[in-house]
């Protein structure tokens, strides 16, 4: 589907579950991710790192945050921010407090080590991702260094997803603009028109977004380096004719140029005798 804007101005888990603060060595997976105190840090496992990290979130203090990060993963955050117009102190003072978090999955790839995250959200949603880690002058630290990596995608086996190129339908609101925020925003909803049961995690790729400085900035990831929204989460039920909840795409554009762009939707497909 091509979209056009103008620019106005513009698991539950069923184990029993190890609750700790700092790690030391090996540890048992999976178990809850507690908030520490700075003075507690440790980069001396992936685990502790992620601690770190998440510590570093839910305290906004991004110079912590930072510190659980590549060098190189450091600059590319800060680029992409900068391209976007967005401020990262005022992004991640709005970064909003989980009810639980839990390391579920711990995997090893090449020379990195993945962890398989999951955040059970306030408002009882569930979400998992994955964080990649490799030792940087003696510590762990998390990297983007993956992202455009096809056979690391694949690696993810818990992501079995396949473009839907005509199972579903995309539709999107009116555009709006937010002049606080000097960002874009519409509606995008999405509908199972097949008469097969589609499992999640279901996303919504953007692909080939123009102008090359219109940026989508409330991506849930990357995919080969293009945005994606994720629309329904891990292992949930998509039936036929049903219309998922809509999510909002905000967008920057900072050149006076109209946005376009194509979606692809990405969904599970179970297999016949599943």
């Amino acid at each position: 589907m091509k979209v056009y804007y103008s620019n106005i101005g513009m698991f539950f888990l069923f184990v029993f579950l190890i609750t700790t603060r700092g790690l030391g060595g090996e540890t048992q997976i999976p178990f809850k991710v507690n908030v520490i105190e700075r003075e507690e840090v440790s980069y001396s496992t992936p685990e502790n790192t992620y601690i770190s990290l998440h510590s570093a979130l839910m305290n906004k203090d991004l110079s912590w945050f930072f510190e659980a990060l590549t060098t190189k993963s450091v600059e590319n955050l800060k680029q992409s921010f900068e391209e976007a117009n967005i401020d990262l102190n005022t992004s991640i003072m709005r970064e909003k407090p989980k009810k639980e978090t839990y390391i579920v999955e711990k995997k090893h790839y090449k020379n990195f080590i993945v962890l398989i995250i999951e955040h059970i959200k306030i408002n009882g949603e569930i979400n998992r991702n994955p964080q990649t880690f490799i030792m940087e002058n003696g510590s762990w630290k998390r990297t983007d260094q993956l992202s455009s990596d096809e056979e690391y995608h694949n690696f993810l086996t818990y992501f079995k997803r396949s473009p839907m190129e005509t199972q579903t339908n995309v539709t999107y609101g009116g555009v709006r603009y937010d002049r606080r925020a000097r960002q874009f925003y519409s509606d995008a909803t999405i509908t199972n028109v097949s008469d097969k049961i589609l499992e999640g995690p279901v996303w919504l790729k953007i692909t080939n977004l123009q102008p090359v400085d219109a940026k989508l900035v409330n991506a849930d990831g990357m995919h080969f380096n293009e945005p994606y929204i994720i629309m329904l989460e891990e292992e949930k039920k998509w039936l036929p004719g049903q219309v998922l909840p809509s999510k909002t795409l905000y967008f920057t554009n900072p050149v006076r140029e109209r946005i376009t762009f194509d979606d692809i939707v990405f969904a599970v497909e179970p297999e016949e005798d599943s």
